[in-house]
């Protein structure tokens, strides 16, 4: 099954009373995408013990660390959508 970083990790549905009325709704919320869920576990890690930069230093800059964890999840999902021998 191939993964795809933009299809949801948690969708969910929310029922809601319409008021002065008998009907309700659902609400569909799709919640963090693949993609995002996977940056956000990498930042969490590179939060903790800082990230390795290009140049071989530590940083735990904001920007910095954004932008590892997207090539992190990216990295991730390309290899999960890698066929296995």
């Amino acid at each position: 099954m191939k993964t795809e970083g933009d299809h949801s990790i948690h969708p969910s549905v929310v029922t809601q009373e319409i008021p002065n009325d008998w009907r309700e709704i659902d609400i569909k919320i799709p919640g963090l995408t693949k993609r995002e869920y996977f940056a956000a576990m990498a930042m969490q890690g590179m939060l903790q013990m800082g990230a390795q930069t290009e140049n071989g230093g530590l940083t735990r800059h904001p920007n910095d660390l954004a932008k590892l964890a997207i090539n992190q999840a990216d990295a991730l999902i390309e290899a999960l959508n890698q066929k296995t021998k």
